[in-house]
């Protein structure tokens, strides 16, 4: 019975998060979409896995902000002509301290810019989908995993898949911005 009510959470999530993203960013066709990752590209999340919290929610709360990516966002969303969204993998659970965070990180956009996924892939099929009909599109990811055992291993298979008219942002890129 648990199984099943997780499997049904989960695709309630999908279908309610797929749904959102494709309504708004159909109303925000005619801008510039900055769409930006959380986990270690706005925010240093490997270091909160290596002496991992066992309260997942605590642990969420005290990743720290990359300031300059965070503030080149907030810049971003400030602009009429462009917007920002976040867009994460993370459990459907997870989407009350994820908005918190965004804000406390001082990304000033609406919450329903906010947007929660299972998987990196799952980040391209939304991108191929508002690839249909958003024109310019910004996607900034770090794309990889496995920082906190000293080796960056890559989401390759999702990568690869990136729709060729999205600007994709990666993570060679984002780091030496954060260095900066």
């Amino acid at each position: 019975m648990k199984r099943l009510k997780r499997i049904v959470e989960k695709a309630n999530g999908l279908i309610f998060y797929f749904s959102l993203f494709i309504i708004v960013s159909w109303k925000n066709r005619s801008k510039s979409i900055y769409i930006f990752d959380l986990d270690n590209t706005l925010g240093n999340t490997f270091p909160t896995l290596v002496n991992r919290n066992p309260n997942e929610i605590e642990r969420l709360k005290s990743i720290k902000p990359f300031a300059r990516i965070c503030s080149l966002a907030n810049n971003i969303a400030s602009s009429k002509l462009r917007t920002v969204f976040v867009l994460t993998a993370r459990q459907f659970n997870t989407r009350e301290v994820t908005v918190e965070w965004v804000k406390q990180a001082g990304i000033s956009i609406p919450e329903n810019q906010i947007f929660l996924v299972l998987s990196p892939i799952q980040k391209v099929w939304l991108l191929k989908l508002i690839s249909l009909y958003c024109k310019r599109i910004t996607f900034i990811d770090d794309m990889s995993f496995n920082h906190e055992k000293g080796e960056v291993k890559y989401y390759l298979d999702a990568a690869k898949n990136i729709p060729k008219m999205v600007r994709y942002i990666g993570y060679k890129t984002i780091l030496n911005f954060q260095k900066k």
